[in-house]
């Protein structure tokens, strides 16, 4: 029964091997060396003036990214998720206003301009996960998954104190992957500093 077990599941197994280029990496925080060496160089170039200089580009200058990780990965699939489950019906927190009805009916005019889309996001097993508050930024979220639809959605709430203008307010946009600065002409996946704390 053991082997039979095994032998079903080394079927289902897949697996990917490859390379992969590593996009970013942590600033670095020492940079004593690297000041040191440029303030030399200026120096012996432009006297202080070429020093102050040279300590100031050595403080700004970081290495490129190098380097690849090699990786052998084993995984099952996540199966096609069976359409049988209960459908999550969208709720909203403005009194008398039923929101899964206003979100389907919209679903539904979008169907009946393109009957060839699928208009419907959340698919029919959008589910509830879990709710996320941030104490400290009172940013809160709902986040929901659908496995039909191979999606994670996240619902942020509105304003709803003061705490959450100051938050709303910050509209520094910051690297995702912190640490992580573009380079000339790359775009980088940014994000809003509030939603950060």
């Amino acid at each position: 029964d053991i082997v039979r077990n095994k032998q079903l599941a080394e079927s289902v197994i897949s697996s990917w091997e490859g390379d992969l280029k590593l996009q970013t990496k942590p600033r670095k925080k020492d940079k004593g060396g690297q000041m040191t060496a440029g303030a030399v160089a200026g120096a012996m170039i432009a006297g202080p003036v070429g020093a102050a200089a040279g300590s100031f580009l050595g403080s700004m200058y970081e290495d490129p990214t190098r380097g690849r990780l090699s990786a052998r990965v084993r995984y099952i699939p996540i199966p096609k998720a069976n359409s049988d489950r209960m459908r999550y019906r969208v709720r909203g927190g403005t009194e008398g206003v039923e929101w899964a009805d206003l979100y389907f009916q919209h679903v539904q005019k979008l169907k009946a301009q393109n009957p060839e889309s699928d208009p419907d996001i959340a698919g029919d097993d959008l589910e509830f996960c879990v709710y996320v508050n941030n104490e400290q930024t009172e940013c809160s979220c709902g986040i929901y998954r659908s496995l039909e639809k191979r999606l994670i959605a996240i619902s942020f709430r509105g304003t709803t104190v003061p705490k959450d203008m100051l938050t709303d307010a910050n509209i520094i946009q910051s690297a995702w992957v912190e640490g992580t600065e573009p380079k000339k002409n790359e775009i980088i996946p940014m994000v809003h500093s509030g939603f950060r704390g």
